[in-house]
């Protein structure tokens, strides 16, 4: 802190860059605000920057998909920011930075009342993926929502389906490549009002 003199025009007082000028008891005083962005992070800020990175690109390419299978439970924010905050509190594994990673497993890109057929499976056909699952008594008018993310993790498809839970199997002719990709499924209700949790179902 130090005592500025008048300016040219008087007595200056505001925010000028990094500088503050004031008054007090008639003398005129100018204060450096210190730089946040040079301050060391705490560990904890450090953790929860990492995880905050590591879920807002893990739903990046799946941004249209969750703003409809987190519509019905979003209230006061985005379905988007519903979706950020339940994968933040599950998807991670690690407690430490930088030692921090997304779970598949974990992961949730839809949530909601509706159950999930006990065993849900994928694999591929030619190009494109066979789902299959156990039939199911109740909600057989649901159908069935299946999407898929690139080896690269750049880019998604999603696709909501006329299959139901009664039919068993649904094939998606997705036109793959040779490259591995990550795969998950739900069901969501006859009017579209509910979703099931989504259930990974790895890499193939």
């Amino acid at each position: 802190m130090g005592i500025a003199n008048k300016g040219i025009n008087g007595p200056v007082s505001g925010k000028v860059g990094s500088n503050v000028f004031y008054t007090v008891k008639g003398k005129n005083y100018i204060r450096t605000v210190p730089d946040i962005g040079s301050v060391k992070p705490t560990p904890k800020r450090l953790r929860q920057r990492q995880r905050l990175s590591l879920v807002t690109a893990f739903l990046k390419p799946f941004k249209d998909l969750v703003k409809i299978t987190f519509a019905h439970i979003t209230t006061g924010r985005s379905a988007y920011h519903t979706a950020q905050s339940l994968n933040m509190k599950n998807c991670i594994v690690g407690d430490v930075y930088p030692d921090q990673e997304i779970d598949y497993s974990k992961t949730i890109l839809s949530t909601g009342n509706l159950q999930l057929p006990q065993k849900c499976s994928v694999k591929r056909v030619d190009s494109g993926l066979l789902f299959e699952w156990d039939g199911f008594d109740i909600g057989t008018n649901d159908t069935l929502m299946v999407t898929f993310l690139d080896s690269s993790k750049v880019w998604s498809e999603y696709r909501f389906t006329a299959a139901t839970k009664y039919d068993k199997q649904y094939f998606w002719d997705a036109c793959l490549d040779d490259d591995p990709v990550y795969v998950w499924m739900a069901f969501r209700s006859h009017n579209q009002q509910d979703m099931s949790d989504s259930v990974y179902l790895g890499q193939v």
